[in-house]
């Protein structure tokens, strides 16, 4: 056993268990029954699982090396812009309720070297083919690219003025869209208290695969989905792909802290010795993303699951190292949770201490180290507080 196991069932890797749905795609909107007399055909509306306004960056936010401009010689007429694909949609005939867009215009260099590009986003409510042929037609024609952006219905529409700046627009582009539906779907599944909440937050998972399906977040999601289900393995694998040293997208350092302590404990509790190099990786990565976390139990157990990895390797300064930063952490959270009358039963400094100190056999090797005993002293907790039981009774009246 690695962290006291009682605790692990705290942990509560989903704040939410529902039966896993099926990924859809955006649905048509239902409608009322025909009525009798025959009317003009409309545009099927679409249901879409997000809005534009859920995948736009935030106000500050550019891609790499760019600003943002106004009207400059670096973007031409050509490009597009709000103005020219308004005026699209409305020789489709699509009404300004069903339609959305935003145009960021990019610079970046200076004189001779300037470069452009423009970063477009565009929402369209109802299915009308005419409008998709148009809009297509001034793409080839202008140069534009059009990247569905999780849904049909939600596009990224960009311009570069090299074939680089526009890649690297559109890029940057679909990567918000995908962190975003990861970060909406995460909240919509942890507070749905139904059924058709948490599809919708399925949904805006889909979506966010559809754009990049081995992008870090939405592997993690997986794994949480999968772990919902009791499908702990292939969860762990989910989590495991995640943490990948290649991976493109990372996640979210929030994120990395709890992948890391599940696939770090799980590789632990294997008992495989040529696992070990990976386990190291991982939890080094948990304790690197660890500023930003607010998961006391999984910031301890990093660091703690790292001093029986060390330990394990036969790396002993690593390990006391990695296990007194542990005790240190676990120890000041526990006491300043107390102090404020906050829930510690996932910090429970004490129990820790104790599986550390007698029954985890990962710590086995330190056990004999001169550095062990005066540590374990160190860390001790004060007994001298009364138990209940000894409590001096109560005087009547």
């Amino acid at each position: 056993m690695r962290v006291a196991p009682h605790l692990l069932a705290l942990l509560g890797i989903l704040a939410t268990v529902c039966p896993a749905v099926a990924f859809a795609e955006d649905e048509p909107a239902k409608e009322e029954p025909a009525k009798a007399e025959p009317a003009k055909a409309k545009p099927v509306a679409i249901v879409a699982p997000f809005a534009l306004r859920d995948i736009l960056p935030a106000d500050a936010a550019r891609p790499e090396g760019w600003r943002a401009v106004g009207t400059a010689d670096v973007i031409p007429a050509t490009a597009p812009s709000v103005g020219r694909l308004l005026a699209l949609a409305k020789a489709a005939g699509i009404e300004a309720d069903s339609f959305d867009a935003r145009c960021l215009p990019l610079q970046r260099g200076e004189g001779d070297a300037a470069t452009g590009a423009v970063a477009g986003w565009l929402s369209v409510d109802v299915d009308v083919p005419a409008f998709a042929k148009a809009l297509a037609d001034a793409a080839a024609k202008d140069g534009w690219v059009v990247r569905p952006l999780g849904s049909p219905h939600r596009m990224a529409v960009s311009w570069g003025a090299s074939e680089e700046d526009r890649d690297s627009t559109v890029a940057w582009q679909a990567e918000v869209a995908l962190r975003k539906l990861c970060d909406l779907s995460f909240s919509t599944m942890a507070g749905a208290q139904d059924r058709e909440t948490y599809q919708r937050g399925m949904q805006q998972l889909a979506s966010a695969q559809r754009i990049d399906a081995r992008a870090g977040p939405v592997l993690y999601m997986q794994g949480r989905v999968l772990a919902s289900s009791r499908q702990a393995q292939r969860a762990m694998g989910a989590w495991r792909l995640a943490l990948a040293e290649d991976i493109k997208i990372k996640m979210p350092d929030r994120w990395i802290v709890v992948a890391a302590f599940q696939v770090g404990q799980a590789l632990l509790t294997a008992g495989q010795e040529d696992v070990l190099p990976e386990a190291l990786r991982v939890l080094q990565a948990g304790v690197a993303a660890e500023a930003s976390s607010e998961e006391h139990f999984m910031r301890f157990g990093n660091r703690y699951n790292l001093a029986c990895t060390y330990a394990r390797l036969g790396k002993k300064d690593e390990a006391f190292k990695h296990l007194e930063e542990s005790l240190r952490y676990l120890k000041t959270t526990w006491e300043r949770l107390k102090k404020e009358g906050s829930d510690t039963s996932q910090t429970d400094f004490p129990m820790n201490l104790e599986h550390a100190r007698t029954k985890d056999t990962d710590m086995e090797p330190l056990r004999s180290d001169e550095r062990w005993a005066p540590l374990m002293a160190k860390y001790a907790v004060n007994a001298a507080a009364p138990k209940k039981e000894e409590a001096a009774p109560k005087k009547d009246g």
